[in-house]
């Protein structure tokens, strides 16, 4: 069971089986108390059952390390109560395969996350502040896998190479805003939008010598993902527009997988998932896996 997560469990339908074997607050409380939870620092469990959504916020606190023990040992106590059943049967058994991170073509036990920012917008500025604390949060979590993230703020076009030769990334992430005809909106010394096309961002990772993955976390950049993909192992964007919300999910839920331990593939579907539990559904996120 190597680094589970709340949104993994959510993705698989475990957290679903377990709402349903715990239903109602007294076996909750009383599966969650006999792990050493103080009931004050979880959801409110009101009403007469236990709605799913309760269950996945206490999964967040456990998660985020506010008690001694972890989803790996929530799984285990429902599995000794409910030994038969196969979906936790299932999760416990995975816990005798190697973990993801040491499989071949996984990623590596440390990597570096160099984030660049950029929002010529002071509100633009106070979200993506918040979406490095996110990234820098679920880095924090890491108990399988070293993250490293570097930032570059108020990003220029001049900035992009020189941070990309001082930090050797393995994951470049763009934070900020992207136009429908390709463009990455930086900005210039003044302030002002300063667009670098797809085919640009292409040409500087190329002189860098790639990257592992690139992150183009804005509006419609995932639609110029082929033109990035040569000079990166892969690539992740959005083809449509991405609200502020869902970039902030799609960040905690990626780079929290990673920190746990979990693989690209796994990584990009607990980002998806995480974006999947907001109220605007799931956008059009791609995925493109260079073939070399």
């Amino acid at each position: 069971m190597a680094g589970l997560t709340a949104a993994g469990l959510y993705r698989d339908g475990v957290l679903r089986v377990i709402a349903a074997l715990y239903p109602d607050p007294v076996g909750a409380q009383a599966l969650l108390q006999g792990l050493g939870a103080e009931l004050s620092r979880l959801p409110h469990f009101a009403g007469a059952q236990v709605p799913l959504n309760s269950w996945f916020q206490a999964c967040l606190t456990i998660e985020n390390g506010a008690f001694a023990f972890t989803l790996e040992d929530l799984v285990a106590a429902a599995h000794r109560d409910f030994p038969n059943n196969s979906v936790l049967s299932a999760v416990v058994n995975e816990a005798q395969r190697p973990p993801s991170g040491r499989l071949e073509g996984a990623p590596p036990d440390e990597l570096t996350v160099l984030c660049l920012l950029a929002g010529p917008r002071e509100a633009s500025q106070l979200q993506l502040r918040r979406e490095f604390r996110t990234i820098e949060e679920a880095a924090r979590r890491g108990r399988r896998r070293t993250l490293r993230v570097e930032l570059s703020a108020a990003t220029r076009r001049h900035d992009i190479l020189p941070a990309l030769s001082e930090h050797r990334p393995d994951i470049v992430h763009f934070a900020g805003h992207g136009s429908p005809n390709g463009y990455l909106l930086l900005e210039e010394d003044d302030g002002r939008v300063a667009p670098v096309s797809a085919e640009g961002l292409a040409g500087v990772l190329k002189s860098a010598g790639g990257v592992s993955v690139a992150v183009l976390n804005a509006c419609h950049l995932g639609r110029y993902l082929d033109v990035i993909s040569p000079h990166a192992r892969e690539v992740i964007g959005s083809a449509e527009r991405l609200p502020d919300r869902d970039a902030l999910a799609f960040s905690q839920g990626y780079y929290s997988a990673l920190a746990l331990g979990e693989s690209w593939q796994r990584a990009f579907d607990s980002g998806v998932a995480t974006i999947g539990l907001g109220p605007g559904g799931t956008p059009d996120l791609r995925r493109v896996v260079s073939a070399g």
